[in-house]
């Protein structure tokens, strides 16, 4: 597995502009439904895509963090081929997942685990505790 150069860089920066919540959100419910192409670990592909939508960066402006050429296939893997499972994802939690209590708890009862239908938040804790600066 490469490195990403200046990882930690982008980790700060996210972590700095959006928090922990959204980046775990992003990773896990919307960039986490496949392995993405190249050397380098998922996690971390996941967070330079965030990095180029919160930054507005092109894909020739991710270069600093890889060859252009990988960040490519990752771009294209994340919006052209899964691009339809996303917008089908991305417009059900628009219509599902905000916030009054009886909004929380309708969308826990259609898309919890069987034993988890009352909860309405879950957080992950398997993250390293140095993954964000």
């Amino acid at each position: 597995v490469k490195k990403i150069r200046e990882i930690e860089h982008v980790k700060s920066t996210l972590y700095e502009t959006l928090g922990t919540i959204p980046v775990f959100f992003f990773l896990n419910e919307l960039f986490s439904a496949e392995h993405y192409p190249g050397p380098y670990c998922n996690v971390e592909k996941g967070l330079l895509v965030l990095y180029q939508l919160v930054q507005g960066y092109s894909i020739n402006e991710m270069e600093r963090f890889m060859p252009r050429s990988s960040f490519h296939d990752i771009h294209k893997a994340f919006y052209v081929k899964g691009g339809n499972v996303l917008d089908k994802k991305i417009s059900s939690m628009l219509l599902t997942m905000f916030s009054t209590d009886k909004l929380r708890v309708a969308s826990a009862s259609l898309n919890n685990p069987e034993n988890f239908k009352h909860i309405t938040l879950m957080l992950h804790f398997g993250y390293p505790p140095d993954f964000f600066p």
